[in-house]
């Protein structure tokens, strides 16, 4: 650091709490007007934005109290990164340190200062408490970090928050794609494609040429296998190992042998995640919390299974009052089937396509965030400057 600001003469070495104070504004939501309202689990993990908002009037307590342009930092686990450029005047949790920006410097910089991965280490480290480990402003004030010219300043915010800008278009479209494929699988899988005769099942309304069939009448059902990670280390390969400890249900690793060959549905059995489906093509390895399927007939499509299988699931385990979905319960769902095999692949291809594309802008959105993660290492270090 000290090279850093020795080869450029007007960097400065400063502690946080030489370009911001903390406020200490407290709110009284009994003698107050009403405002919106910041918890710790408002604030989503790592992304600097807000799932939700609640309101100070549904309060009792006392708040601390912040204003437009502050920065909010979650002092209890700092390891969570629940950050937040203020948009807004507004009341949060006490759990909550409410930064304000000295003159002469620039907050929206300060805020990009505080979600650098140094810093988060500095305040883990020093945190105290064992259970619920925490951070103060003490703590965080006396971190040391590289202060650039006001104009500086102002120039790197700007380029990190067009970065972010990009960011966050792109989860829009995430979003929007992912709302028009949950609308097309509705109505694909309860209309199909050019039917105007419909009956009632136990499972809603479907065309008339369709049927209501148990997953165990056209399928077998299988289960992964134990993998530990040491055997995924001692054994790598190309074949990939499937769990469920991610939504994903994401590869974990590789291994050099396989279980399974061709087309398959695999679901997440239990856990958080339970009741998960996913379509599978290829030679992988399951977990021994997935489940698999295999068609038993060469007229059912496996990615329309899948499909089919995403939608019925949820409330047959809510029904059954169970939070696992083994392979008993699996067998006993209903999943309605297109009689026309050709139907069934065109909806498995219509809704592929939104697959895609909302993978191609999870893809994109990764790719953002990695760049972003490379120029903090870059403009906040002075390893490149900006032109001002």
């Amino acid at each position: 650091m000290e090279e850093i600001a020795d080869m450029f003469s007007n960097w400065n070495i400063v502690k946080l709490k030489d370009i911001c104070d903390i406020r200490n504004e407290k709110f009284n939501p009994k003698q107050n007007g009403n405002y919106k309202y910041i918890a710790l689990e408002n604030i989503i993990q790592g992304a600097g934005k807000l799932n939700s908002f609640g309101e100070s009037a549904n309060s009792l307590s006392i708040k601390s109290k912040f204003y437009k342009k502050d920065i909010l930092f979650g002092k209890l686990r700092p390891y969570l990164k629940k950050y937040l450029y203020a948009e807004f005047d507004g009341v949060c949790s006490t759990e909550i340190v409410v930064l304000n920006t000295k003159l002469g410097n620039d907050s929206l910089f300060n805020y990009y200062l505080i979600q650098q991965d140094e810093f988060i280490e500095y305040l883990s480290n020093k945190s105290f408490g064992t259970k619920m480990p925490r951070t103060s402003w003490e703590i965080m004030g006396d971190y040391k970090l590289l202060c650039p010219p006001l104009k500086e300043q102002e120039k790197i915010a700007f380029i990190f928050s067009t970065v972010d800008e990009l960011i966050i278009n792109t989860d829009h479209l995430i979003n929007s794609y992912s709302l028009l494929k949950k609308g097309l699988m509705h109505t694909l899988l309860t209309k199909g494609i050019g039917h105007t005769k419909f009956k009632m099942t136990e499972i809603g309304e479907i065309p008339e040429e369709w049927e209501v069939k148990k997953t165990g009448e056209i399928c077998k059902s299988g289960r992964g296998r134990v993998i530990s990670l040491k055997e995924i280390e001692n054994k790598p390969g190309e074949y990939p190992v499937f769990s469920s400890q991610s939504k994903e249900n994401g590869c974990i690793g590789y291994l050099n042998t396989y279980d399974f060959d061709g087309e398959y549905v695999t679901w997440t059995t239990d856990g958080v995640y339970a009741g998960t489906t996913f379509y599978r093509n290829g030679r992988f390895n399951c977990t021994n919390v997935c489940g698999t399927l295999k068609s038993n007939f060469k007229d059912i499509d496996i990615k329309y299974l899948s499909l089919a299988l995403s939608r019925c699931i949820d409330k047959y385990v809510v029904k059954l009052g169970n939070s696992k979905l083994m392979n008993n319960i699996m067998e006993i769902i209903p999943v309605p089937i297109p009689n026309d095999f050709e139907e069934q692949k065109k909806i498995g291809r219509i809704i592929q396509v939104i697959e895609d594309i909302i993978n191609i802008n999870i893809s994109k959105k990764k790719s953002i965030e990695v760049l972003k993660k490379g120029l903090m290492q870059q403009l906040l270090t002075g390893k490149i400057r900006v032109k001002v």
